[in-house]
């Protein structure tokens, strides 16, 4: 395929599905809370009542979504094409594409992975159960595209510029939805990388998190030529072992574990006993559970009504269906080809960035991450959560700036692409 194949975008939702959407509205029924001691307490059981029906009753009369989709598409730069899958059907690709401003040749292409709605899951054997929802789509990228696009980076900037790509995974979004079996990580990464080749960018770099982590691992993996370097948040790794790494593995026990590992510990404990899901019964009446985890997996960001039911309202609108999204999580256990395990191995080609977040889901400590490859990159950040790059945009941008700007760990790393105009 060519540039050619490439055919702007706009949304524009059937009316049917918006109307459809009241009209679940309108039959949903709220139970009362029990009786809760402060605020705390009460959003350990889900959404309070008094907030659900209040965020419900503003969906149905107040909420435009016609509003939302004329700023989204005034604010994004979107596309579509379809891209070829080995031995499955072709997939219809919904992308978000900015280039640099200054148009820079040199400018850093960057793949953005967006996160998933399914983010936990439990593993016994083979089986993945899935435990909660938390609403990923391409809009996570929207904060970042201004600063790293700038006019002011590249030329005689110290920051580089960048030309980001984000698509909609398939399943997900305005992209199409899969139908034959077996469409797992190897399927995943193939579109994300063919559609970095179909716009003409043969070497990128990659920014992800959650889902997105183990998508741009894959991409690493299966194709280390292109893929040169990941920026991740959400990090997903296993202490180091004497027989793989062995110097890692002396110096993970030599070395105590510090004052931030033991409360990445008490986060990791919090999200598996309390934050995953189902422990809050309130969330069970309605689709109510991305408004819990826009709460519970953030770092004090307060979340605007909009916001919330524009992240809500895009499952719901989505091209492929409200749980097409979920089939990744069986696929990806039990299709052939590259495994959750696989993605969490050491992988030498790619240079890694590592942001760390207080409030993510699962924080690990730092020298499991050395298990993953080579760190030119890390950074600790003092607030934030599981949607970093939506919650604290500007520390995802100062990130990638550093990691690739001039004297970064990751400088120059795509051939003839540093980021700087001659």
């Amino acid at each position: 395929m060519s540039l050619q194949d490439i055919t702007p975008f706009q949304i524009s939702v059937p009316e049917s599905s918006i109307q459809h959407l009241k009209q679940k509205l309108e039959l949903t029924t709220i139970s009362d809370d029990q009786e809760y001691t402060d605020t705390e307490e009460a959003w350990s059981h889900g959404p309070p009542a008094e907030d659900l029906r209040r965020l419900i009753d503003y969906w149905k009369e107040g909420f435009d979504w016609r509003a939302i989709e004329t700023n989204l598409n005034n604010q994004l730069n979107m596309f579509k094409t379809r891209i070829d899958v080995e031995r499955f059907e072709d997939v219809e690709v919904h992308f978000v594409h900015h280039k640099s401003a200054n148009q820079s040749e040199n400018a850093i292409p960057l793949l953005f992975i967006h996160g998933c709605e399914l983010a936990f899951l439990e593993q016994s054997s083979k089986l993945l159960t899935p435990k909660s929802s938390g609403p990923g789509s391409f809009l996570e990228v929207s904060k970042l595209l201004g600063d790293l696009t700038s006019v002011s980076a590249g030329a005689n900037s110290e920051y580089p510029t960048f030309n980001i790509v984000a698509p909609s995974l398939p399943n997900f979004g305005f992209s199409s939805v899969t139908t034959k079996r077996g469409f797992g990580l190897d399927q995943y990464a193939e579109v994300c990388h063919k559609l970095m080749l179909q716009l003409g960018y043969e070497q990128y770099v990659t920014q992800s998190g959650d889902l997105g982590f183990r998508i741009a691992r894959t991409i690493g993996i299966r194709y280390p030529t292109s893929c040169k370097a990941s920026h991740i948040n959400m990090l997903r790794a296993s202490p180091p072992t004497l027989l793989s790494q062995p110097v890692t593995w002396l110096r993970y026990m030599l070395t105590p574990y510090s004052a931030r590992d033991k409360k990445g510990f008490e986060r990791s404990k919090w999200f598996v006993e309390q934050g995953s899901g189902t422990e809050h019964p309130s969330r069970l009446e309605i689709k109510t559970v991305d408004t819990q985890e826009l709460h519970d997996w953030s770092d004090d960001y307060t979340w605007t009504e909009d916001e919330i039911l524009t992240w809500v309202s895009l499952y719901w609108h989505s091209t492929a269906g409200p749980t097409a999204a979920q089939r990744i999580y069986y696929e990806m256990v039990n299709s052939l080809g590259t495994t959750i395990n696989d993605t969490e191995k050491y992988v030498p080609h790619v240079k890694l960035g590592l942001a760390h977040f207080p409030k993510e889901l699962i924080v690990v400590p730092t020298l499991w991450c050395r298990t993953l490859g080579e760190v030119v990159y890390e950074k600790e950040h003092p607030r934030g959560g599981h949607f970093a790059a939506y919650e604290k945009p500007a520390d995802i941008v100062n990130d990638l700036r550093i990691m690739f700007g001039r004297g970064g760990g990751a400088f120059a790393i795509v051939d003839g692409r540093d980021g700087y105009a001659n």
